[in-house]
Order: structure tokens, then C-alpha cells, then sequence
């Protein structure tokens, strides 16, 4: 008769769930995730720091990740290089964008600005006119009236 103990289990999980990970069929935790120790304890539901309790798993995940970086080299994939540099050209081809929109925008209120000082000088010199042709109509009343005595 086997006996299984707690630990037994706890090291099956943990196993388990390092495989989903590097199947790319996690449960628990983004594709995204990379392989280590805390990623194995999330996926398999475990608490933070339980896998050293089993130093053999934690030294199989140590000789797996360097086969990883073995396999596809040292660099991050071709593909997500070619990702990155895409999303820098992007990035500028916006940057330029607003640069020139901005450019744009200070031209018109360049403009703007100047009508609006024309119009004001305008609106001043109609006031003052204003303001003679209303004491020439005060004078010229005060003329057309006769004085009864």
C-alpha cells in the first residue's frame, strides 16, 4: 500500500502546471507569462514561494529555462523585433503627424490674431466716428432750432 503525502501532491501540481506553461495551455496566468518559479506557483493556485519547498523542482525549472534560452538564442524572437521596430516607425509617423497638425494650429491663430487686431482698430475708429457724427447731429439740431421770444 503507497502512501501519497501532502508534499507528493503539492509536487505533482507544481509540475503539472510548469507543463501547461510550456505547452502554452496555461489555466491561471496570461500566454504571456514567462517561465519561472512564481508562474509556476500562480498556475498551479499555489501561494507565493511554496516551490522552495522542493528545491529538485526548482532546480528542473532553472535547467529548463536555460534550455529555453538555448533554443531560440539569445535575443528575443525575430518576430518581436520586427514587432518593436514597427511600433517605433508608427509611434513617429504620429509624433510627425501631430508636429505638423501643430504647426498647422499656430498658423491659423497667427492669422486669427492679426484680424483680430485689425478688427479691433476697426471697431475703435467706427466708435470714435460714432461719436462725431453725434455731436453733429447735436450741433446741427441746436441750429435748425428758432428761438421764440
Amino acid at each position: 500500500m503507497s502512501t501519497k503525502s501532502k508534499s507528493d501532491d503539492t509536487l505533482l501540481i507544481l509540475e503539472a502546471a510548469k507543463q501547461r506553461i510550456l505547452e502554452g495551455k496555461p489555466k491561471r496566468i496570461s500566454l504571456s507569462r514567462k517561465l519561472n518559479v512564481r508562474s509556476c506557483e500562480e498556475e498551479a493556485g499555489l501561494g507565493n514561494g511554496t516551490a522552495y519547498y522542493y528545491p529538485e523542482f526548482v532546480l528542473g525549472m532553472k535547467n529548463e529555462k536555460t534550455n529555453q534560452t538555448k533554443k531560440r538564442g539569445a535575443g528575443p524572437p525575430a518576430s518581436e523585433i520586427e514587432r518593436l521596430k514597427s511600433n517605433i516607425k508608427r509611434e513617429r509617423q504620429i509624433k510627425n503627424n501631430h508636429r505638423k497638425q501643430l504647426a498647422a494650429a499656430r498658423g491659423k491663430l497667427k492669422k486669427m490674431a492679426k484680424e483680430h487686431t485689425q478688427m479691433t482698430d476697426a471697431l475703435i475708429s467706427c466708435h470714435s466716428k460714432i461719436g462725431e457724427l453725434k455731436i453733429a447731429l447735436v450741433e446741427e439740431k441746436q441750429r435748425s432750432i428758432t428761438r421764440i421770444k
